[in-house]
Parts: C-alpha cells; structure tokens; sequence
C-alpha cells in the first residue's frame, strides 16, 4: 500500500502538468453547441470533429519536447497569436474563396481546423488575462470567485 501511495506520488505531478491540449479540445467541443446562430458552420464542425480536435491543441503541441526534441518552440510560439490567424484567413480566402462549396471537403476541412485555432487563442486570451482584466486571468478571477481573493 505505501509503495502504492509513493509511485502515486511521483506519478502525479506529470499526469497533472499534461491537461492543457485535452483542455483546448474540450473548450472547442464545448463552444460547437453554441453556434445555432450559423448552422453552415456549425454542420462543417459536426462533419469534420478531426479538424476540430486537431486546430484545437494547435500549436500548444509543438511546445512540447516530444514535438522533434523541442525544436518547433519558436514556430508554436509564432503561430500562437492574431497575426498567425491574420494571414491564415487570407490564405484561406485566397485558396478556398467564399461561399465554400458543399462538395469542398479540403476548404471545409480547413475552415474548422481554423475555428478550432481561434477557440484555442480565445481560450488563452481568458487564460492569460488579455480579455478578463485579472493579472493572471482564469486563475486569478477563480480565486477571487471562490476563495475571497
């Protein structure tokens, strides 16, 4: 049993520090139940969960070590803001020109692995604070929440 107890123990800590692209694709899985106001973009979501799930982390898993030993760092870091999602939309209207056509799987493919993005950034601007006006963001709103500051 204490053997138990002290695997657990030194376990723990890398079970817990790995959450953060589980919890992008749930933020993204979440917001698709909200978009009943456009259903076209709503459907392409619904159709194509592997863009979804694949935008949603993106590109929080080059961050990792794992990722060629760490060596994308700077290119996760590059792609993690507006601009990256700026000149992304321009490409998609450049090569995808709107309306996407029913029979478009690569622009509508595209367009998701795209929205997944934009709910990562969105995510991380709540996270980080940019949209909350808490220094530290989630975690500081959650104190003041529930633990009085």
């Amino acid at each position: 049993m204490l053997t138990n107890v002290i695997y657990l123990i030194f376990l723990l800590p890398s079970l817990v520090t790995g959450c953060g692209i589980t919890t992008h694709i749930e933020v993204s899985h979440r917001a698709q139940d909200l978009w009943l106001h456009q259903p076209t973009y709503r459907n392409y979501i619904l159709q194509h969960q592997d863009a979804l799930q694949g935008g949603s982390p993106y590109p929080d898993t080059m961050y990792d070590s794992v990722c060629y030993h760490g060596n994308l760092h700077q290119i996760a870091e590059d792609t993690n803001w507006y601009p990256f999602m700026k000149v992304a939309i321009e490409y998609m209207r450049d090569r995808y020109p709107p309306p996407l056509q029913s029979d478009n799987i690569q622009g509508q493919k595209f367009l998701t692995f795209l929205l997944g993005t934009a709910s990562h950034q969105i995510a991380d601007a709540v996270w980080h604070g940019s949209l909350t006006g808490c220094p530290n963001g989630f975690i500081d709103a959650t104190a003041w929440e529930s633990f009085d500051g």
